[in-house]
């Protein structure tokens, strides 16, 4: 039978075994020890992290989404600005514009094609 531990702490934590040596499982690393013997206990190795706190980025950034999209409908202002946007979020952007984007395009023409889209609804 495998018997695997998990580091879900900050720091790296160190199995004892009976030679004498030590096998260190650094954070987030999974290890086998099912092969090992170990001496004494095994030390603390935590719990893993709530489901909530690995989506946080991913809440972080769909709240501000919703917040330009409501901006756009609310006041018929345009988004804030797209410095910074990864390419997902600058596709998002321009799908929801109704922006046209080629497959092999960069951020920075990505970029282009929403400022000039939005120039041109402007100008309307």
């Amino acid at each position: 039978m495998t018997k695997e531990v998990t580091n879900h702490t900050a720091g790296a934590r160190g199995i004892n075994l009976k030679d004498g040596s030590t096998v260190w499982v650094e954070p987030g690393q999974t290890l086998d020890i099912s092969g090992l013997e170990v001496k004494g206990k095994l030390p603390d190795f935590g719990k893993p992290s709530d489901q909530a706190e690995k989506d946080a980025d991913e809440v972080i950034a769909l709240r501000a989404r919703i917040a330009e999209l409501e901006a756009q409908v609310g006041g018929g202002k345009r988004p804030s600005g797209l410095a910074g946007k990864s390419k997902a979020e600058l596709l998002d952007i321009a799908k929801a514009e109704g922006v046209t984007i080629e497959d092999n395009a960069t951020n920075e023409d990505i970029k282009s094609a929403i400022e000039l889209a939005r120039e041109e609804k402007a100008q309307a």
